[in-house]
């Protein structure tokens, strides 16, 4: 009897430590990595996808183009829409002739002697630092078929081309003295129904002007006194006129400069 119980405990414990064994080799079997669990496979995981494992903050991505805004203080402005003369009045000088829109360009007649538009006082326009221009053609007549007047500072002045028997520029008025009679006078020939690309560029220290990038004026008007005729007074804050001379006007734009430009 002893050597029954003797064996029946034998049997016993080897059956315990069988079932023991296989716990214990179950439990020392290696774990499979998941990408849950594993940084190694997260970045596998992606680069399978066409991913990156890089973190990129929403203060660290870079702008497309598409998405980067011009900026404002230097943006270039259209004072004429090639429609209408939306922003322009036209001057009633007495004597002026018609203005319409024709192919996108502005016609003015022939006036006796002005005709020309001025933009309003509520479109905003800089003072100084800025670059005006446009196109003017001479349709006929001759003498000026631009006249373009344009804020300095806290004055005027006028850009005159082809004035004087259609060959005289410069600026009115210098130190009280108009075109024709101060140090900017220069002469050039303008052909009839050629277009010429006008600039002026107006700084705190000078106003320097071309006709189709060649430079005519250069002035300096640092302790210089700057103005306008009495006759074109209408014409601010920025306006373009002719005298007798019909014309056509298009793609009149300002853009601010940067101060020290």
């Amino acid at each position: 009897m002893a050597n029954v119980c003797l064996g029946n405990r034998r049997w016993y414990w080897s059956l315990i430590g069988a079932v023991m064994l296989i716990v214990f080799s179950g439990c020392q079997q290696p774990k499979t990595a998941t990408p849950e669990t594993n940084p190694t496979a997260q970045s596998e995981a992606k680069a399978q996808q066409g991913g990156s494992d890089d973190t990129v903050s929403p203060a660290s991505k870079v702008p497309s183009a598409a998405e980067q805004k011009p900026d404002s203080e230097t943006a270039e402005i259209k004072l004429f829409d090639g429609k209408s003369l939306t922003g322009w009045d036209k001057i009633q000088f007495g004597g002026e002739g018609d203005i319409e829109i024709v192919d996108g360009e502005i016609r003015m007649g022939q006036g006796d002697p002005l005709t020309g538009i001025a933009l309003m006082d509520d479109v905003e326009i800089p003072r100084t630092n800025y670059e005006l221009s446009l196109k003017a053609m001479k349709r006929d007549g001759n003498d000026f078929f631009c006249g373009l007047t344009f804020p300095v500072g806290e004055s005027y002045c006028s850009f005159i081309v082809g004035g004087w028997a259609g060959t005289l520029v410069g600026l009115s008025n210098l130190d009280g003295l108009d075109a024709s009679d101060n140090g900017t006078r220069k002469v050039r020939k303008f052909e009839r129904n050629q277009w010429y690309a006008i600039r002026v560029r107006v700084t705190p220290a000078r106003i320097t002007c071309w006709i189709d990038d060649e430079q005519f004026v250069d002035q300096s008007i640092v302790d210089r006194e700057v103005s306008i005729r009495n006759d074109v007074i209408t014409t601010t804050p920025i306006g373009i006129c002719n005298f007798q001379t019909p014309n056509s006007i298009k793609d009149v734009t300002v853009q601010k400069l940067p101060p020290g430009s």
